[in-house]
């Protein structure tokens, strides 16, 4: 487990690729990949990226996230999760725990006091058990059009 870097730009576009895929708001959106790259750019510069590597060396997984204001109370700061995905045949172990657990210190040294998850429904229910089991409270359910 590592932060990103932009030499990891490549392969993290290669390895996002299925999540957006799969997302059912993202389905109908054309990402380009001079699209991604400015966005991982962004999010490495002014965030952070946790990448998970395999024994190769080849990226697994990932979880991207900033932190910002409370829009009620800008003296507090929010860490949120604006990606996380594991390719399918590494969702095993402790990948993703230890994956959240770092983006949490990462948050904690920056000051930021609330965290949000979210996990998409439609991938099935055990993100979301995962992120409860991490003291996470389910707070809001968002929609889509």
């Amino acid at each position: 487990m590592r932060h990103a870097t932009h030499d990891d730009i490549a392969a993290l576009i290669e390895l996002g690729r299925p999540f957006l895929e799969a997302h059912p708001m993202l389905q109908s959106v054309a990402i380009t990949n001079e699209q991604l790259h400015s966005a991982l750019t962004n999010i490495i510069d002014k965030g952070i990226i946790i990448v998970a590597e395999s024994v190769d060396g080849s990226l697994i997984g990932m979880l991207a996230g900033m932190i910002c204001p409370m829009w009620c109370a800008p003296e507090s700061r929010v860490a949120t999760e604006l990606a996380w995905w594991i390719s399918p045949g590494n969702r095993h172990g402790l990948t993703a725990v230890r994956m959240v657990k770092d983006f949490e210190e990462w948050a904690n040294q920056r000051g930021a006091t609330h965290f949000v998850m979210s996990s998409i429904p439609s991938f099935g229910p055990r993100s979301g058990q995962l992120i409860e089991r991490l003291g996470y409270q389910l707070v809001e359910t968002s929609f889509a059009k």
